[in-house]
């Protein structure tokens, strides 16, 4: 038990609260970092809410074993250990998993515990507000630490989700008790904050904020549902129209897809706008669905001082198949940009003249619009409007951007397109034309960390490390940290841990790549240390450097450690889940999963159960669908709620194949110049 300084009165509080942190024996020094840190973003959220922190006393307990990452209980607050245990060799990834997580659980505090939902099907309530919350928490408590578009990769994220025929509404109906766990999904928290961010960007921020303190206050201690939410945002806008919109949201699957054409004269713009569900190419749902969509765009022209550049915000509820959108600017606009601060949950298509006036201008246009901007391009790649040269063409300027979330964004596309569309000779060459896009910006911040360096410096090398050494396979990049590997281990030297030989951003995928490339003696000595090691955070680095080597052999006896007793049941699936998205491992993981399965299911929670079929995501042809539908169709008898699971897995099979199947030959001539 670590007792810890009482949170001090505030302009909102006139009491303090008592603080404390609680750990196994001998770990209670790690807990100084998540103490000292709790008062300003519980402040954060006291300071929003306009409402004291609702209970007489706050612990924090950090659990070695525990399947969640972390549970809300009122003034009690359980994490994964390796959320709140952070040293002075903590990365930033760890530091910014601990804010955001416990920004999230202290929102509950308020969302989920002062005011409860009513039943289940409105546990987006507190799932989706938590996780809006956060994002608005983190960027006010810490601007610095990279959070700037969490609110659009996790809504970008459901968007890919959402898009699946086999998905389901926020506000699912409630028939089963599975249906209960199946909600603690992306759609759930991201989606439903997406669709919460979009909506205070309708309304605006004050109107959207009163709404809230309103709902908590009077509901305070009691139960509440999504109608009277919704009604005290409707209410503080002085908006009615806020109830139906909202509501076309949680009740329907899918995202919209906006096109927008527009035409000028004398500042005079009248816009067409059209909505239709949007697709992936060859999905089996349909197009023809509406909603009533906040439509927010920004018009770029001649609009600010002496006909300097400007931007205008204009936003429209778009509550028709079509509708025709007029407004007046100072003069015409010189482009649109229709996703006006990419706070608006939709898709939207441009014509090719649009396309080509608004990529050019990317580093123009506020990042938060590139964002936007760049995914709807890969959107567009999946839904079949460009090709996959279509989009490689593109990717140099977006690669350019001085963003680190814009100019790494295509980074997972590239490796599908490297997994699934090309092999042998072609995937070399691909991989040399990565490190020609990506080196120059790992050079230009250079390897290692240098004092007084920004957090998004640090987690754009990261992410840069991990893309050149993991998809283009750089050698450049693999040597230095192949070396680091050794060192944190003490390989080949005193078998002894080193947490300070390695920088700490880089530890992660150190160990993999030495484990990749040293095979079985360095194989040896991570499982040693693991024998050794009661860290939490050092034994996820051990497992997952083991579970993703590429030696047959060795990744085989990595997927013999899932059934052994000396792991924590939240280690498991650390296992699994990173050979199911290794290509490489994934068939191998699945075979595995099929024989173990009497032998595996009893060790996992039920939540992770129903989730089974997933490890066959990685899967792209009809055979191979074939395949797990004979497998796990019987078996759905006996893991209820594992029939969404299943779909989803199909569908997505589904969807890969055709994608892959419809891409035309890569056009090699201008990659092979860019290279040579």
């Amino acid at each position: 038990m670590v007792e810890w300084q009482p949170i001090a009165v505030s302009a909102i509080r006139d009491r303090v609260i008592p603080l404390r942190g609680v750990a196994t024996h001998g770990k209670g020094g790690k807990l100084k970092y998540a103490l000292e840190n709790t008062a300003g973003i519980l402040q954060t959220l006291e300071n929003y809410f306009g409402i004291p922190y609702p209970y007489e006393k706050l612990d924090i307990l950090a659990v070695p074993d525990f399947e969640a990452g972390a549970m809300e209980n009122a003034g009690a607050i359980t994490y994964r250990e390796q959320l709140l245990l952070l040293d002075e060799n903590a990365s930033l990834q760890d530091q910014r998993a601990y804010v955001s997580v416990h920004a999230h659980e202290l929102a509950h505090q308020w969302f989920g515990n002062l005011v409860t939902t009513y039943w289940w099907n409105d546990i987006w309530l507190n799932e989706a507000f938590a996780s809006w919350m956060e994002n608005k928490a983190v960027n006010t408590w810490a601007p610095t630490m990279g959070f700037e578009l969490s609110d659009q990769r996790d809504a970008q994220g459901a968007m890919r989700l959402d898009a699946l025929a086999s998905m389901r509404e926020i506000r699912q109906p409630i028939l089963h008790n599975y249906d209960i766990s199946n909600a603690f999904d992306g759609i759930t928290y991201s989606k439903g904050a997406a669709v919460i961010a979009m909506f205070e960007n309708f309304v605006g921020p004050e109107a959207f904020q009163r709404g809230v303190t309103a709902y908590l206050k009077q509901y305070a201690w009691g139960s509440a549902t999504a109608e009277q939410f919704v009604a005290a945002i409707a209410d503080a806008a002085d908006d009615d129209r806020i109830n139906g919109a909202f509501f076309s949201f949680l009740t329907q699957i899918g995202v919209p897809e906006i096109q927008l054409a527009g035409q000028c004269e004398a500042g005079k713009v009248s816009a067409t706008l059209k909505q239709s569900r949007y697709l992936p190419r060859d999905s089996t749902a349909t197009r023809d669905q509406r909603w009533q969509v906040p439509v927010c765009v920004t018009a770029y022209g001649p609009f600010g001082a002496g006909g300097s550049a400007g931007a205008i915000k204009q936003c429209h509820l778009l509550t028709e198949a079509e509708q025709v959108w007029q407004f007046e600017l100072p003069s015409c606009p010189t482009h649109m940009m229709p996703n006006a601060g990419g706070a608006g949950y939709y898709r939207f298509t441009l014509t090719p003249s649009e396309q080509h006036a608004l990529l050019p201008r990317l580093n123009d246009l506020p990042v938060k619009e590139a964002f936007v901007l760049v995914d709807n391009l890969g959107a567009g790649l999946r839904a079949g409007s460009i090709d996959v040269n279509g989009y490689l063409a593109a990717v140099p300027v977006i690669a350019a951007h001085p963003s680190r979330d814009v100019s790494t964004l295509p980074m997972s596309t590239l490796g599908f397109i490297r997994d699934y569309l090309v092999s042998g000779a072609d995937r070399s060459t691909l991989e040399r034309y990565f490190a020609h896009l990506y080196q120059p910006k790992l050079d230009s911040v250079g390897l290692i960390q240098q004092p007084g360096e920004s957090a998004d410096t640090r987690l754009l090398r990261t992410r840069l490390v991990d893309f050149l050494a993991d998809t283009a396979r750089s050698e450049a990049v693999r040597a230095p940290l192949r070396d680091w590997g050794k060192a944190y281990i003490g390989f080949e030297q005193d078998n002894a841990l080193h947490a300070d030989a390695v920088p700490a951003d880089m530890v992660e995928q150190a160990l993999i790549v030495a484990s990749q490339d040293l095979d079985a003696p360095f194989f040896k000595a991570l499982n040693n240390q693991l024998e050794q090691s009661e860290d939490g955070t050092v034994r996820d680095y051990l497992i997952t450097a083991m579970a993703r080597s590429d030696d047959p052999a060795l990744s085989g006896e990595a997927r013999d450690m899932i059934t052994s007793m000396s792991l924590r049941t939240n280690e498991r699936m650390t296992i699994a889940y990173n050979q199911m998205n290794d290509l490489e491992n994934a068939d191998a993981m699945f075979q595995w999963f099929k024989g173990k399965y009497s032998l595996l299911r009893p060790l996992l929670p039920p939540g992770v159960q129903k989730r089974m079929p997933m490890l066959a995501s990685r899967y792209c042809s009809p055979e191979k669908a074939q395949e797990v539908q004979n497998y796990f169709g019987p078996l759905m008898a006996d893991l209820p709620g594992g029939e969404r699971s299943l779909n989803n897995t199909l569908e997505g099979i589904a969807l890969c194949h055709a994608f892959v199947r419809a891409q035309p030959a890569i056009q090699w001539e201008p990659l092979s110049q860019a290279v040579n």
